[in-house]
């Protein structure tokens, strides 16, 4: 079940505008064994070090400082060093000598999921773990190690409904709870919100344990995916019986999004590679209107881009310090930023300057800087 949770938590932060293509990245720990302490996710640029602890568990450095639970608490951590992760060939090792999914499956609930957890602690170490976002790009590794192992001994290949409960037998709650202590393959996952049987909108969807088995047909538009080849899946194909299925190189998900490039027929009218509206293609991936070939602003669009008003100020101070004419000095400020940023600075941004510092103007013109380059 752990694989439809991540897939519906991938899909809630897709929900947020500006992020509609963003995959939750797996965290491959087994490249740290007897490192832990330096692992990419310990950082103080990504989610905290082992070492921006306060008084108390509450985490204090990272992008998740000061994060608050849906209970008011702080995050909390409390980092158990005594703890090691599975490294690379051990995890190879587990993956391809294991061919039974019982014991496959007994052994990467041990220490391979349960080190990551302990280690990290606080919330990490307790039924409250998805409290913590480790929590989830940790259990994107496991389904990673659950995919090559699939992948390795062939379960890739059956399909769903030939799966037999010989093949996949879930396991009960670790809750204790005798109702569910004997799951079946066709039972519903259901991920409840509140205890009272209120589901979560991303986990709506009746989706049972046979559903998830392969990653490459999921439930629902866009859910399908597969991994990149990598260390762990070159170490294992050293040795491996056949070709990969559900590893592919630089492989990324199969689903239309806006924003990635290519225009999907179905949904969208063009694609530019962004989500920015007033470049000729908007936010939604629709067409908008052009003048002579370059993009114009939408009628009573608002920008409140931070470098426009940067430059605002900066040929404002320079109009009352030199008393030149401001609208030459945006003009030329703006053909600087373009050749220093010409990635950065679109045509949306030259389109912000033309509407809110040179009202009245040919907004043409102010396409020109950056579109010649």
């Amino acid at each position: 079940w752990h694989r439809w949770y991540t897939l519906g938590y991938e899909n809630a932060l897709r929900s947020v505008p500006g992020y509609e293509c963003i995959t939750v990245p797996y965290w491959d720990w087994e490249r740290d064994d007897n490192d832990e302490s330096m692992s990419m996710p310990f950082r103080a640029k990504t989610f905290g070090t082992t070492k921006g602890i306060a008084p108390g568990g509450c985490v204090t450095d990272g992008a998740f400082a000061g994060w608050i639970t849906s209970d008011g608490e702080c995050l909390k951590r409390e980092w158990d060093p005594q703890y090691s992760f599975t490294g690379t060939l051990e995890m190879a090792s587990i993956i391809v000598i294991n061919d039974l999914y019982a014991d496959f499956s007994q052994i990467l609930e041990g220490n391979p999921h349960a080190a990551p957890h302990v280690y990290v602690g606080g919330y990490m170490g307790t039924m409250r773990s998805p409290d913590d976002p480790l929590f989830f790009i940790h259990h994107a590794n496991i389904d990673r190690m659950w995919a090559l192992w699939q992948d390795y001994h062939g379960y890739d290949t059956v399909s769903k409904n030939a799966i037999t409960s010989d093949m996949y037998q879930p396991r009960g709650s670790w809750s204790g709870d005798p109702s569910a202590s004997d799951l079946e393959l066709d039972d519903e996952i259901v991920v409840d919100a509140d205890g009272r049987g209120r589901r979560l909108p991303y986990f709506s969807a009746h989706v049972t344990f046979r559903d998830v088995q392969d990653i490459t047909d999921m439930p629902g538009v866009g859910n399908s995916y597969t991994y990149g080849l990598d260390n762990l899946a070159n170490v294992i194909g050293s040795v491996s019986k056949g070709s990969w299925d559900l590893v592919i190189p630089g492989a990324l998900p199969k689903l239309p999004c806006c924003g990635d490039g290519t225009v999907d027929k179905d949904a969208e009218s063009c694609d530019d590679g962004n989500t920015a509206n007033g470049d000729g293609c908007s936010a939604t991936c629709k067409s908008e209107t052009t003048i002579s070939g370059t993009s114009t602003i939408v009628a009573g669009q608002v920008f409140s881009d931070a470098e426009t008003q940067k430059l605002y100020e900066k040929a404002d101070m320079e109009r009352e310090i030199t008393g030149g004419d401001k609208a030459a000095m945006l003009k030329e400020l703006a053909m600087e930023e373009c050749k220093m940023h010409a990635s950065k600075f679109s045509n949306t941004f030259l389109a912000s300057l033309a509407q809110r510092m040179m009202t009245g103007k040919d907004t043409a013109q102010f396409f020109e800087p950056c579109g010649s380059l």
